[in-house]
């Protein structure tokens, strides 16, 4: 067995934010999970989000016992769901046994200004994967997001049973086609300026020095990756500071 007994925890991140639908009150929750920040309770009072670090504070703790994490989230994207596992091989097996269309590994340490649920559970030496579900503002969420959501986690519960050789006894009524699995080469920023030279969907795959956006400070900036990558998470709704999108190449 993958465990000897289960115990199933959910916890909601941001319940004051989901109350006025919004993603967070005063800073990304999901980027507050790394040390500096977490022990910083005077910065986040200067800045007005003592409550995203209290939630960050209790979420850290509940992964700091936990056996396995898995992170439900929707995006800013329309896009079917696909998974962020951490970087530890117990992660990027059990992702693969998901039903999800796509596998990026690495994204999830690649974050910008901060640490994710993630980066809590690999510093803890606990696995984890982060599923995308769909879009947050679909005008059928709980048709596509929930949905997505409810399979992720029934799937999830099923996966418990090892092989031999080290691998999921997935049974047969869980038979998935096998996603496709990317690993995440670099991020890059919204910048003043920013804007995109065309609509991108989600997964598009771009050549090397493809023109993809500009900014006030690069200019038109270009596929940076040798052999051409694909464009993962861009930005529906640009915010200053935060990812524009992040490059990921076939594994």
């Amino acid at each position: 067995m993958l465990f000897d007994s289960l115990t199933i925890e959910f916890m909601l991140g941001n319940p004051a934010a989901l109350r006025q639908n919004r993603r967070f009150i005063q800073r990304n929750l999901n980027r507050l999970f790394d040390i500096n920040t977490l022990c910083d309770s005077d910065l986040a009072d200067q800045e007005g989000y003592r409550y995203e670090l209290h939630r960050a504070r209790l979420i850290t703790e509940s992964i700091r016992h936990a056996d396995f994490v898995l992170d439900i989230h929707s995006c800013s994207s329309d896009v079917g769901s696909f998974a962020l596992p951490s970087s530890l091989d117990l992660s990027e097996l059990l992702a693969e046994h998901l039903p999800v269309k796509y596998v990026v590994e690495s994204l999830v340490h690649a974050c910008l200004d901060g640490g994710t649920t993630l980066d809590a559970a690999l510093w803890n030496d606990v696995p984890g994967v982060c599923v995308e579900c769909g879009q947050h503002t679909h005008k059928d969420v709980a048709m596509f997001t929930v949905s997505r959501a409810a399979a992720v986690i029934s799937s999830f519960l099923r996966l418990q049973v090892l092989q031999e050789d080290g691998a999921f006894a997935t049974p047969s009524s869980q038979s998935l086609v096998k996603p496709i699995t990317m690993v995440c080469t670099n991020v890059e920023r919204v910048s003043i300026g920013f804007q995109w030279l065309k609509k991108f969907p989600e997964f598009h795959f771009v050549a090397e020095e493809e023109p993809v956006f500009r900014d006030a400070e690069r200019g038109v900036v270009k596929c940076p990756v040798e052999g051409g990558a694909f464009i993962v998470m861009p930005t529906a709704q640009p915010v200053m500071g935060e990812e524009a999108l992040f490059w990921a190449s076939a594994k």
